[in-house]
């Protein structure tokens, strides 16, 4: 991307970026639709990521460094809905899906405040 840029190939707004994510994310849910064996799912998925890290590139930031911070905020908000259920006498491996929905809009809500 960085040499791209230098040669002119390039986004000219972040904007533009985020439509080609956009993009890219239509393109794997088709492939999706097709089933999880679509031959030109990974493909796509390729895609999406390599235009997210430009998203990423374009607005400023690292996007092996944002990736990380993305992970350590989902380690931290995994821990505290697994503190919250144990504080309610549950545990993680006998709530459905919708309790832990429930728990992790909890736990982003506390965040905020």
């Amino acid at each position: 991307g960085k040499k791209c840029e230098t040669v002119g190939f390039e986004w000219n707004t972040v904007e533009d970026v985020s439509h080609k994510v956009r993009e890219e994310l239509d393109e794997v849910d088709d492939e999706i639709s097709k089933g999880l064996t679509s031959k030109h799912l990974q493909e796509e998925l390729g895609d999406l990521l390599f235009s997210v890290t430009q998203l990423c590139r374009k607005a400023g930031y690292d996007a092996e460094t944002t990736l990380l911070k993305a992970n350590l905020k989902f380690q931290r908000r995994f821990e505290q809905m697994e503190g919250m259920l144990q504080a309610d006498g549950k545990s993680l491996s006998q709530e459905n899906a919708e309790s832990l929905e429930y728990y992790w809009k909890k736990v982003k809500k506390s965040e905020k405040g």
